[in-house]
């Protein structure tokens, strides 16, 4: 195990850490001597997650989308140094084809969840600590290709981060975003099904880093957020340059 003095022995709190992206930065942080709980809502897939990352871990449901079971799973917590919030997926559609209240849902979840996990996971944090989004980067160029609701979920995160860095930094928290192109997690593998194969092969193609990105390479960002104090306020998109397409 290697340690970092930044992270050893912190608390970090890993929401969405049963698979994917949250369950990476989880063993990132437990390499770098972390005392780690991930978070969701399914503790079958918590335990199992917590057995494949070994000793050190804790578990913990919560609902995000359900502000008193955030509050609640924040008490039970006690003081946190690091929180990840790494939950749910772009939204996608044809605007004329758009569900309108599906997208109004959406929308809450999305911005309503991060409010809230920002609110109680602050409240338990003292100056050092620092919150971490996981958002998309469907906001950073305007396209006719049905990202119209993720689009607007990347700018308001962005504002949130922005305003939250000044905000909470006057207690010392640090606030940042990692804005997410295709990732290659069991979500995305659930969602695109038979397309997936032919979806990641075209991309390791096309990227200019020529490989598709997986949750290992976020993770490593996200713990270097957690570690550098000098930075607050940033949306860093690591997407292998696909937004640069």
């Amino acid at each position: 195990m290697t340690s970092d003095p930044n992270l050893l022995g912190r608390h970090v709190v890993v929401i969405g850490g049963s698979s994917g992206i949250g369950k990476a930065t989880a063993r990132s942080a437990l390499d770098a001597g972390a005392r780690v709980t991930i978070a969701a809502r399914d503790m079958t897939r918590l335990k199992e997650a917590a057995t494949d990352l070994g000793d050190g871990v804790e578990v913990a449901t919560v609902d995000v989308t359900q502000d008193d079971q955030v509050a609640d799973v924040f008490a039970a917590f006690g003081a946190v140094d690091h929180v990840l919030l790494s939950a749910g997926m772009p939204m996608f559609g044809p605007f004329e084809k758009l569900d309108l209240a599906q997208v109004r849902r959406y929308w809450d979840t999305q911005l309503g969840s991060l409010l809230s996990v920002a609110q109680h996971g602050a409240a338990s944090m003292g100056a050092g600590g620092s919150l971490v989004f996981v958002t998309s980067t469907q906001n950073r160029r305007p396209a006719a290709m049905g990202a119209l609701p993720a689009a607007v979920v990347g700018h308001g995160v962005e504002v949130i981060t922005n305003n939250l860095a000044l905000e909470l930094g006057q207690r010392g928290i640090r606030v940042n975003s990692v804005a997410c192109g295709f990732v290659d997690t069991p979500l995305t593998r659930g969602a695109l099904g038979d397309r997936f194969a032919a979806r990641t092969a075209e991309l390791a193609r096309s990227l200019p880093i020529r490989r598709v990105v997986g949750p290992d390479d976020v993770a490593a960002l996200v713990v270097h957020l957690f570690r550098n104090g000098a930075i607050t306020g940033a949306v860093t998109a690591i997407d292998g340059g696909q937004s640069l397409q």
